[in-house]
């Protein structure tokens, strides 16, 4: 099967939903599909793309080198349903609102993703998501959670169940071998605690910091933000001198030093927000909670309800999210090498039966 897959992501770039879409594409290849992406251009970097985002060469990356002029979006769909001619695909898929608008005009079986509930969306974003939900050949409209489909049912009552599917996020199982592995700057402390991840408002970076301020003894790490940046952020005037930052680091990497950590943390606040502005805590299903579980690591979580459809006691520990003595509480208790074993592989096996990106993407597909 030819599959289009039509996005509005830059490549590269440090977005979450940069590594969604390449991550998806390497899936939809490895199950022997003819995959093209569709997507902006990023600045250069010194890696490929694909070694950048740690995947095969498996498919065609289409990127749209136009200038960032008002408008974009709508010049972007333009190309790609230039690309959609010459591609002549079988299966249309994605997440960029006009390119799937435009698309849908044409009679190809297509399914379309989106992480936002309709009211969140800009007004002419709306009138593009109720056209393609609209649309006969709409297949599917795939959504990250259940919180997230039921606001959707809600806003769209006309919408039939049968057309709207709850598909997580996912992330690919670690390769272990060294390839672009990073190294940790290790203290002597008793455990190492890795936190990966934007260090946007809400993510909880001021809760992992108070932490490690009482928690002198262990290691902090921190993927995705610099110390200079998290200081001016939090106005603070002192940074614990256990915590080590390392900037945005390339996935393929991060993915290497989320294996070295002893713990993962994801503090998530009840106003976590995206660069948009909009607060996703209610609906969310966050890359990083998926990454974690496949590096096999032991998970500290912000017990937030959406997140609860993938985490439990079982898996993981939870606990209330600004509440710092029961995070703290909580690392203790993971100095017993056997609960972090067992959080870990509880977490593993619910992650390879559920959310590799590979059961993803079958998901996704319509059926022969």
């Amino acid at each position: 099967m030819k599959i289009l897959y039509l996005s509005d992501s830059i490549l590269p770039s440090q977005s979450a939903n940069s590594v969604h879409v390449m991550k998806m594409c390497e899936a939809f290849a490895s199950l022997g599909h003819n995959v093209a992406l569709v997507g902006l251009k990023g600045k250069p970097i010194e890696q490929d793309i694909f070694s950048h985002y740690g995947v095969k060469n498996n498919f065609l990356v289409k990127q749209n080198s136009m200038p960032k002029v008002p408008g974009l979006l709508f010049f972007h769909a333009m190309y790609s349903l230039v690309l959609y001619w010459r591609f002549k695909p079988d299966f249309v898929f994605g997440r960029s609102f006009f390119s799937i608008y435009l698309c849908s005009f044409f009679g190809k079986p297509f399914s379309f993703e989106t992480h936002n509930p309709v009211h969140t969306l800009p007004q002419h974003f709306r009138f593009a998501f109720k056209r393609i939900i609209r649309a006969r050949a709409m297949h599917k409209l795939i959504v990250i959670s259940d919180k997230l489909r039921q606001i959707i049912v809600a806003e769209c009552p006309n919408l039939p169940n049968s057309k709207i599917e709850v598909l997580h996020d996912g992330a690919s199982i670690t390769p272990t071998d060294s390839t672009n592995i990073g190294s940790l700057t290790k203290g002597q402390g008793l455990l190492q605690i890795g936190y990966v991840g934007s260090i946007q408002r809400g993510r909880g970076i001021d809760v992992l910091l108070r932490l490690a301020d009482e928690l002198p003894t262990m290691d902090f790490h921190i993927v995705g933000g610099d110390q200079t940046t998290i200081v001016k952020n939090l106005n603070l005037n002192e940074f614990p001198t256990n915590v080590q930052c390392y900037g945005f680091v390339a996935p393929s990497v991060a993915s290497q030093l989320t294996k070295q950590f002893d713990v993962v943390v994801a503090p998530y606040q009840l106003d976590t927000s995206v660069k948009s502005g909009k607060n996703t805590s209610g609906y969310m299903s966050p890359l990083k909670i998926f990454e974690y579980m496949a590096a096999k690591k032991p998970i500290v979580c912000s017990d937030l309800p959406v997140l609860r459809e993938v985490l439990s006691e079982s898996n993981s520990i939870l606990v209330p999210a600004e509440d710092v003595s029961l995070w703290k509480n909580a690392i203790h208790r993971l100095q017993d090498y056997s609960l972090r074993n067992k959080l870990a592989n509880e977490a593993f096996q619910k992650f390879e039966t559920n959310f590799t990106w590979t059961v993803r993407a079958k998901r996704i597909l319509p059926k022969p």
